[in-house]
C-alpha cells in the first residue's frame, strides 16, 4: 500500500485539479465520489455535493451556503450560527471571514455533549444554522444529533453535523 501511495503521489505532484478544463479526470473522479456518498447516505435526485481539500474548507463552504441561503429565502442580514465550545475552531474563522456572529454555547461537564436546552434558548430570527459534532474532535464525543435536528427543523434553519472523524463510519 505504501508503495501504491507514493507513486499516486509522484504522477499527481505537479498537477492542479483546480483546472477541471486541465484535468477532467479529477472532475469525474469528484462527481463518482460525492455519487457513491449520495448513495450511501440514501440521498435523493435533489442531492448534491463538491470535494474540498479539507475539514477547514468544507465547514467554511457550508458556511457561506447557510449564509447565502438564508439571506435569499429568509432576508436574513445579520446572520448567526449556533455552535457547541467543543466544536472545531474553523467555524470561528468562518464566522469571522463571511461577517457571521457566532453564538458560542456550552457543553455538559460530564458528557462533553453541547447543552440542547442552551442551543434551543439561541434560536433567533438571525439563526442561519446551528452546529453538531459526530464526533468532536477534542474528545471524541458524538453530540445528540437527533434533538439538534429536532430544534433546526422546528426553526428552518441549517443542522451542519461536522463528522470528520466520525464520517462514513456511523450508523
Amino acid at each position: 500500500v505504501h508503495e501504491v501511495i507514493v507513486e499516486s503521489f509522484k504522477a499527481f505532484l505537479t498537477s492542479n485539479p483546480l483546472h477541471p478544463g486541465v484535468f477532467p479526470t479529477v472532475r469525474k473522479m469528484e462527481a463518482e465520489v460525492v455519487q457513491m456518498c449520495i448513495d450511501l447516505f440514501r440521498g435523493g435526485d435533489n442531492v448534491c455535493g463538491t470535494m474540498t481539500s479539507g475539514g477547514t474548507e468544507s465547514n467554511l463552504m457550508a458556511i457561506k451556503t447557510y449564509r447565502d441561503w438564508a439571506r435569499a429565502t429568509k432576508g436574513v442580514t445579520d446572520p448567526e450560527l449556533i455552535k457547541p465550545q467543543s466544536a472545531h475552531a474553523s467555524f470561528d474563522k468562518a464566522c469571522e471571514l463571511l461577517g457571521i456572529r457566532c453564538i458560542e454555547v456550552p457543553v455538559s461537564p460530564d458528557t462533553f455533549q453541547v447543552d440542547v436546552k442552551a442551543v434551543t434558548r439561541a434560536v433567533t430570527r438571525n439563526t442561519i444554522a446551528i452546529v453538531g459534532s459526530a464526533v468532536c474532535f477534542s474528545q471524541g464525543v458524538a453530540d445528540d444529533i437527533q434533538a439538534l435536528a429536532a430544534i433546526a427543523k422546528q426553526h428552518g434553519v441549517g443542522l451542519h453535523v461536522d463528522n470528520c472523524l466520525g464520517s462514513l463510519l456511523l450508523p
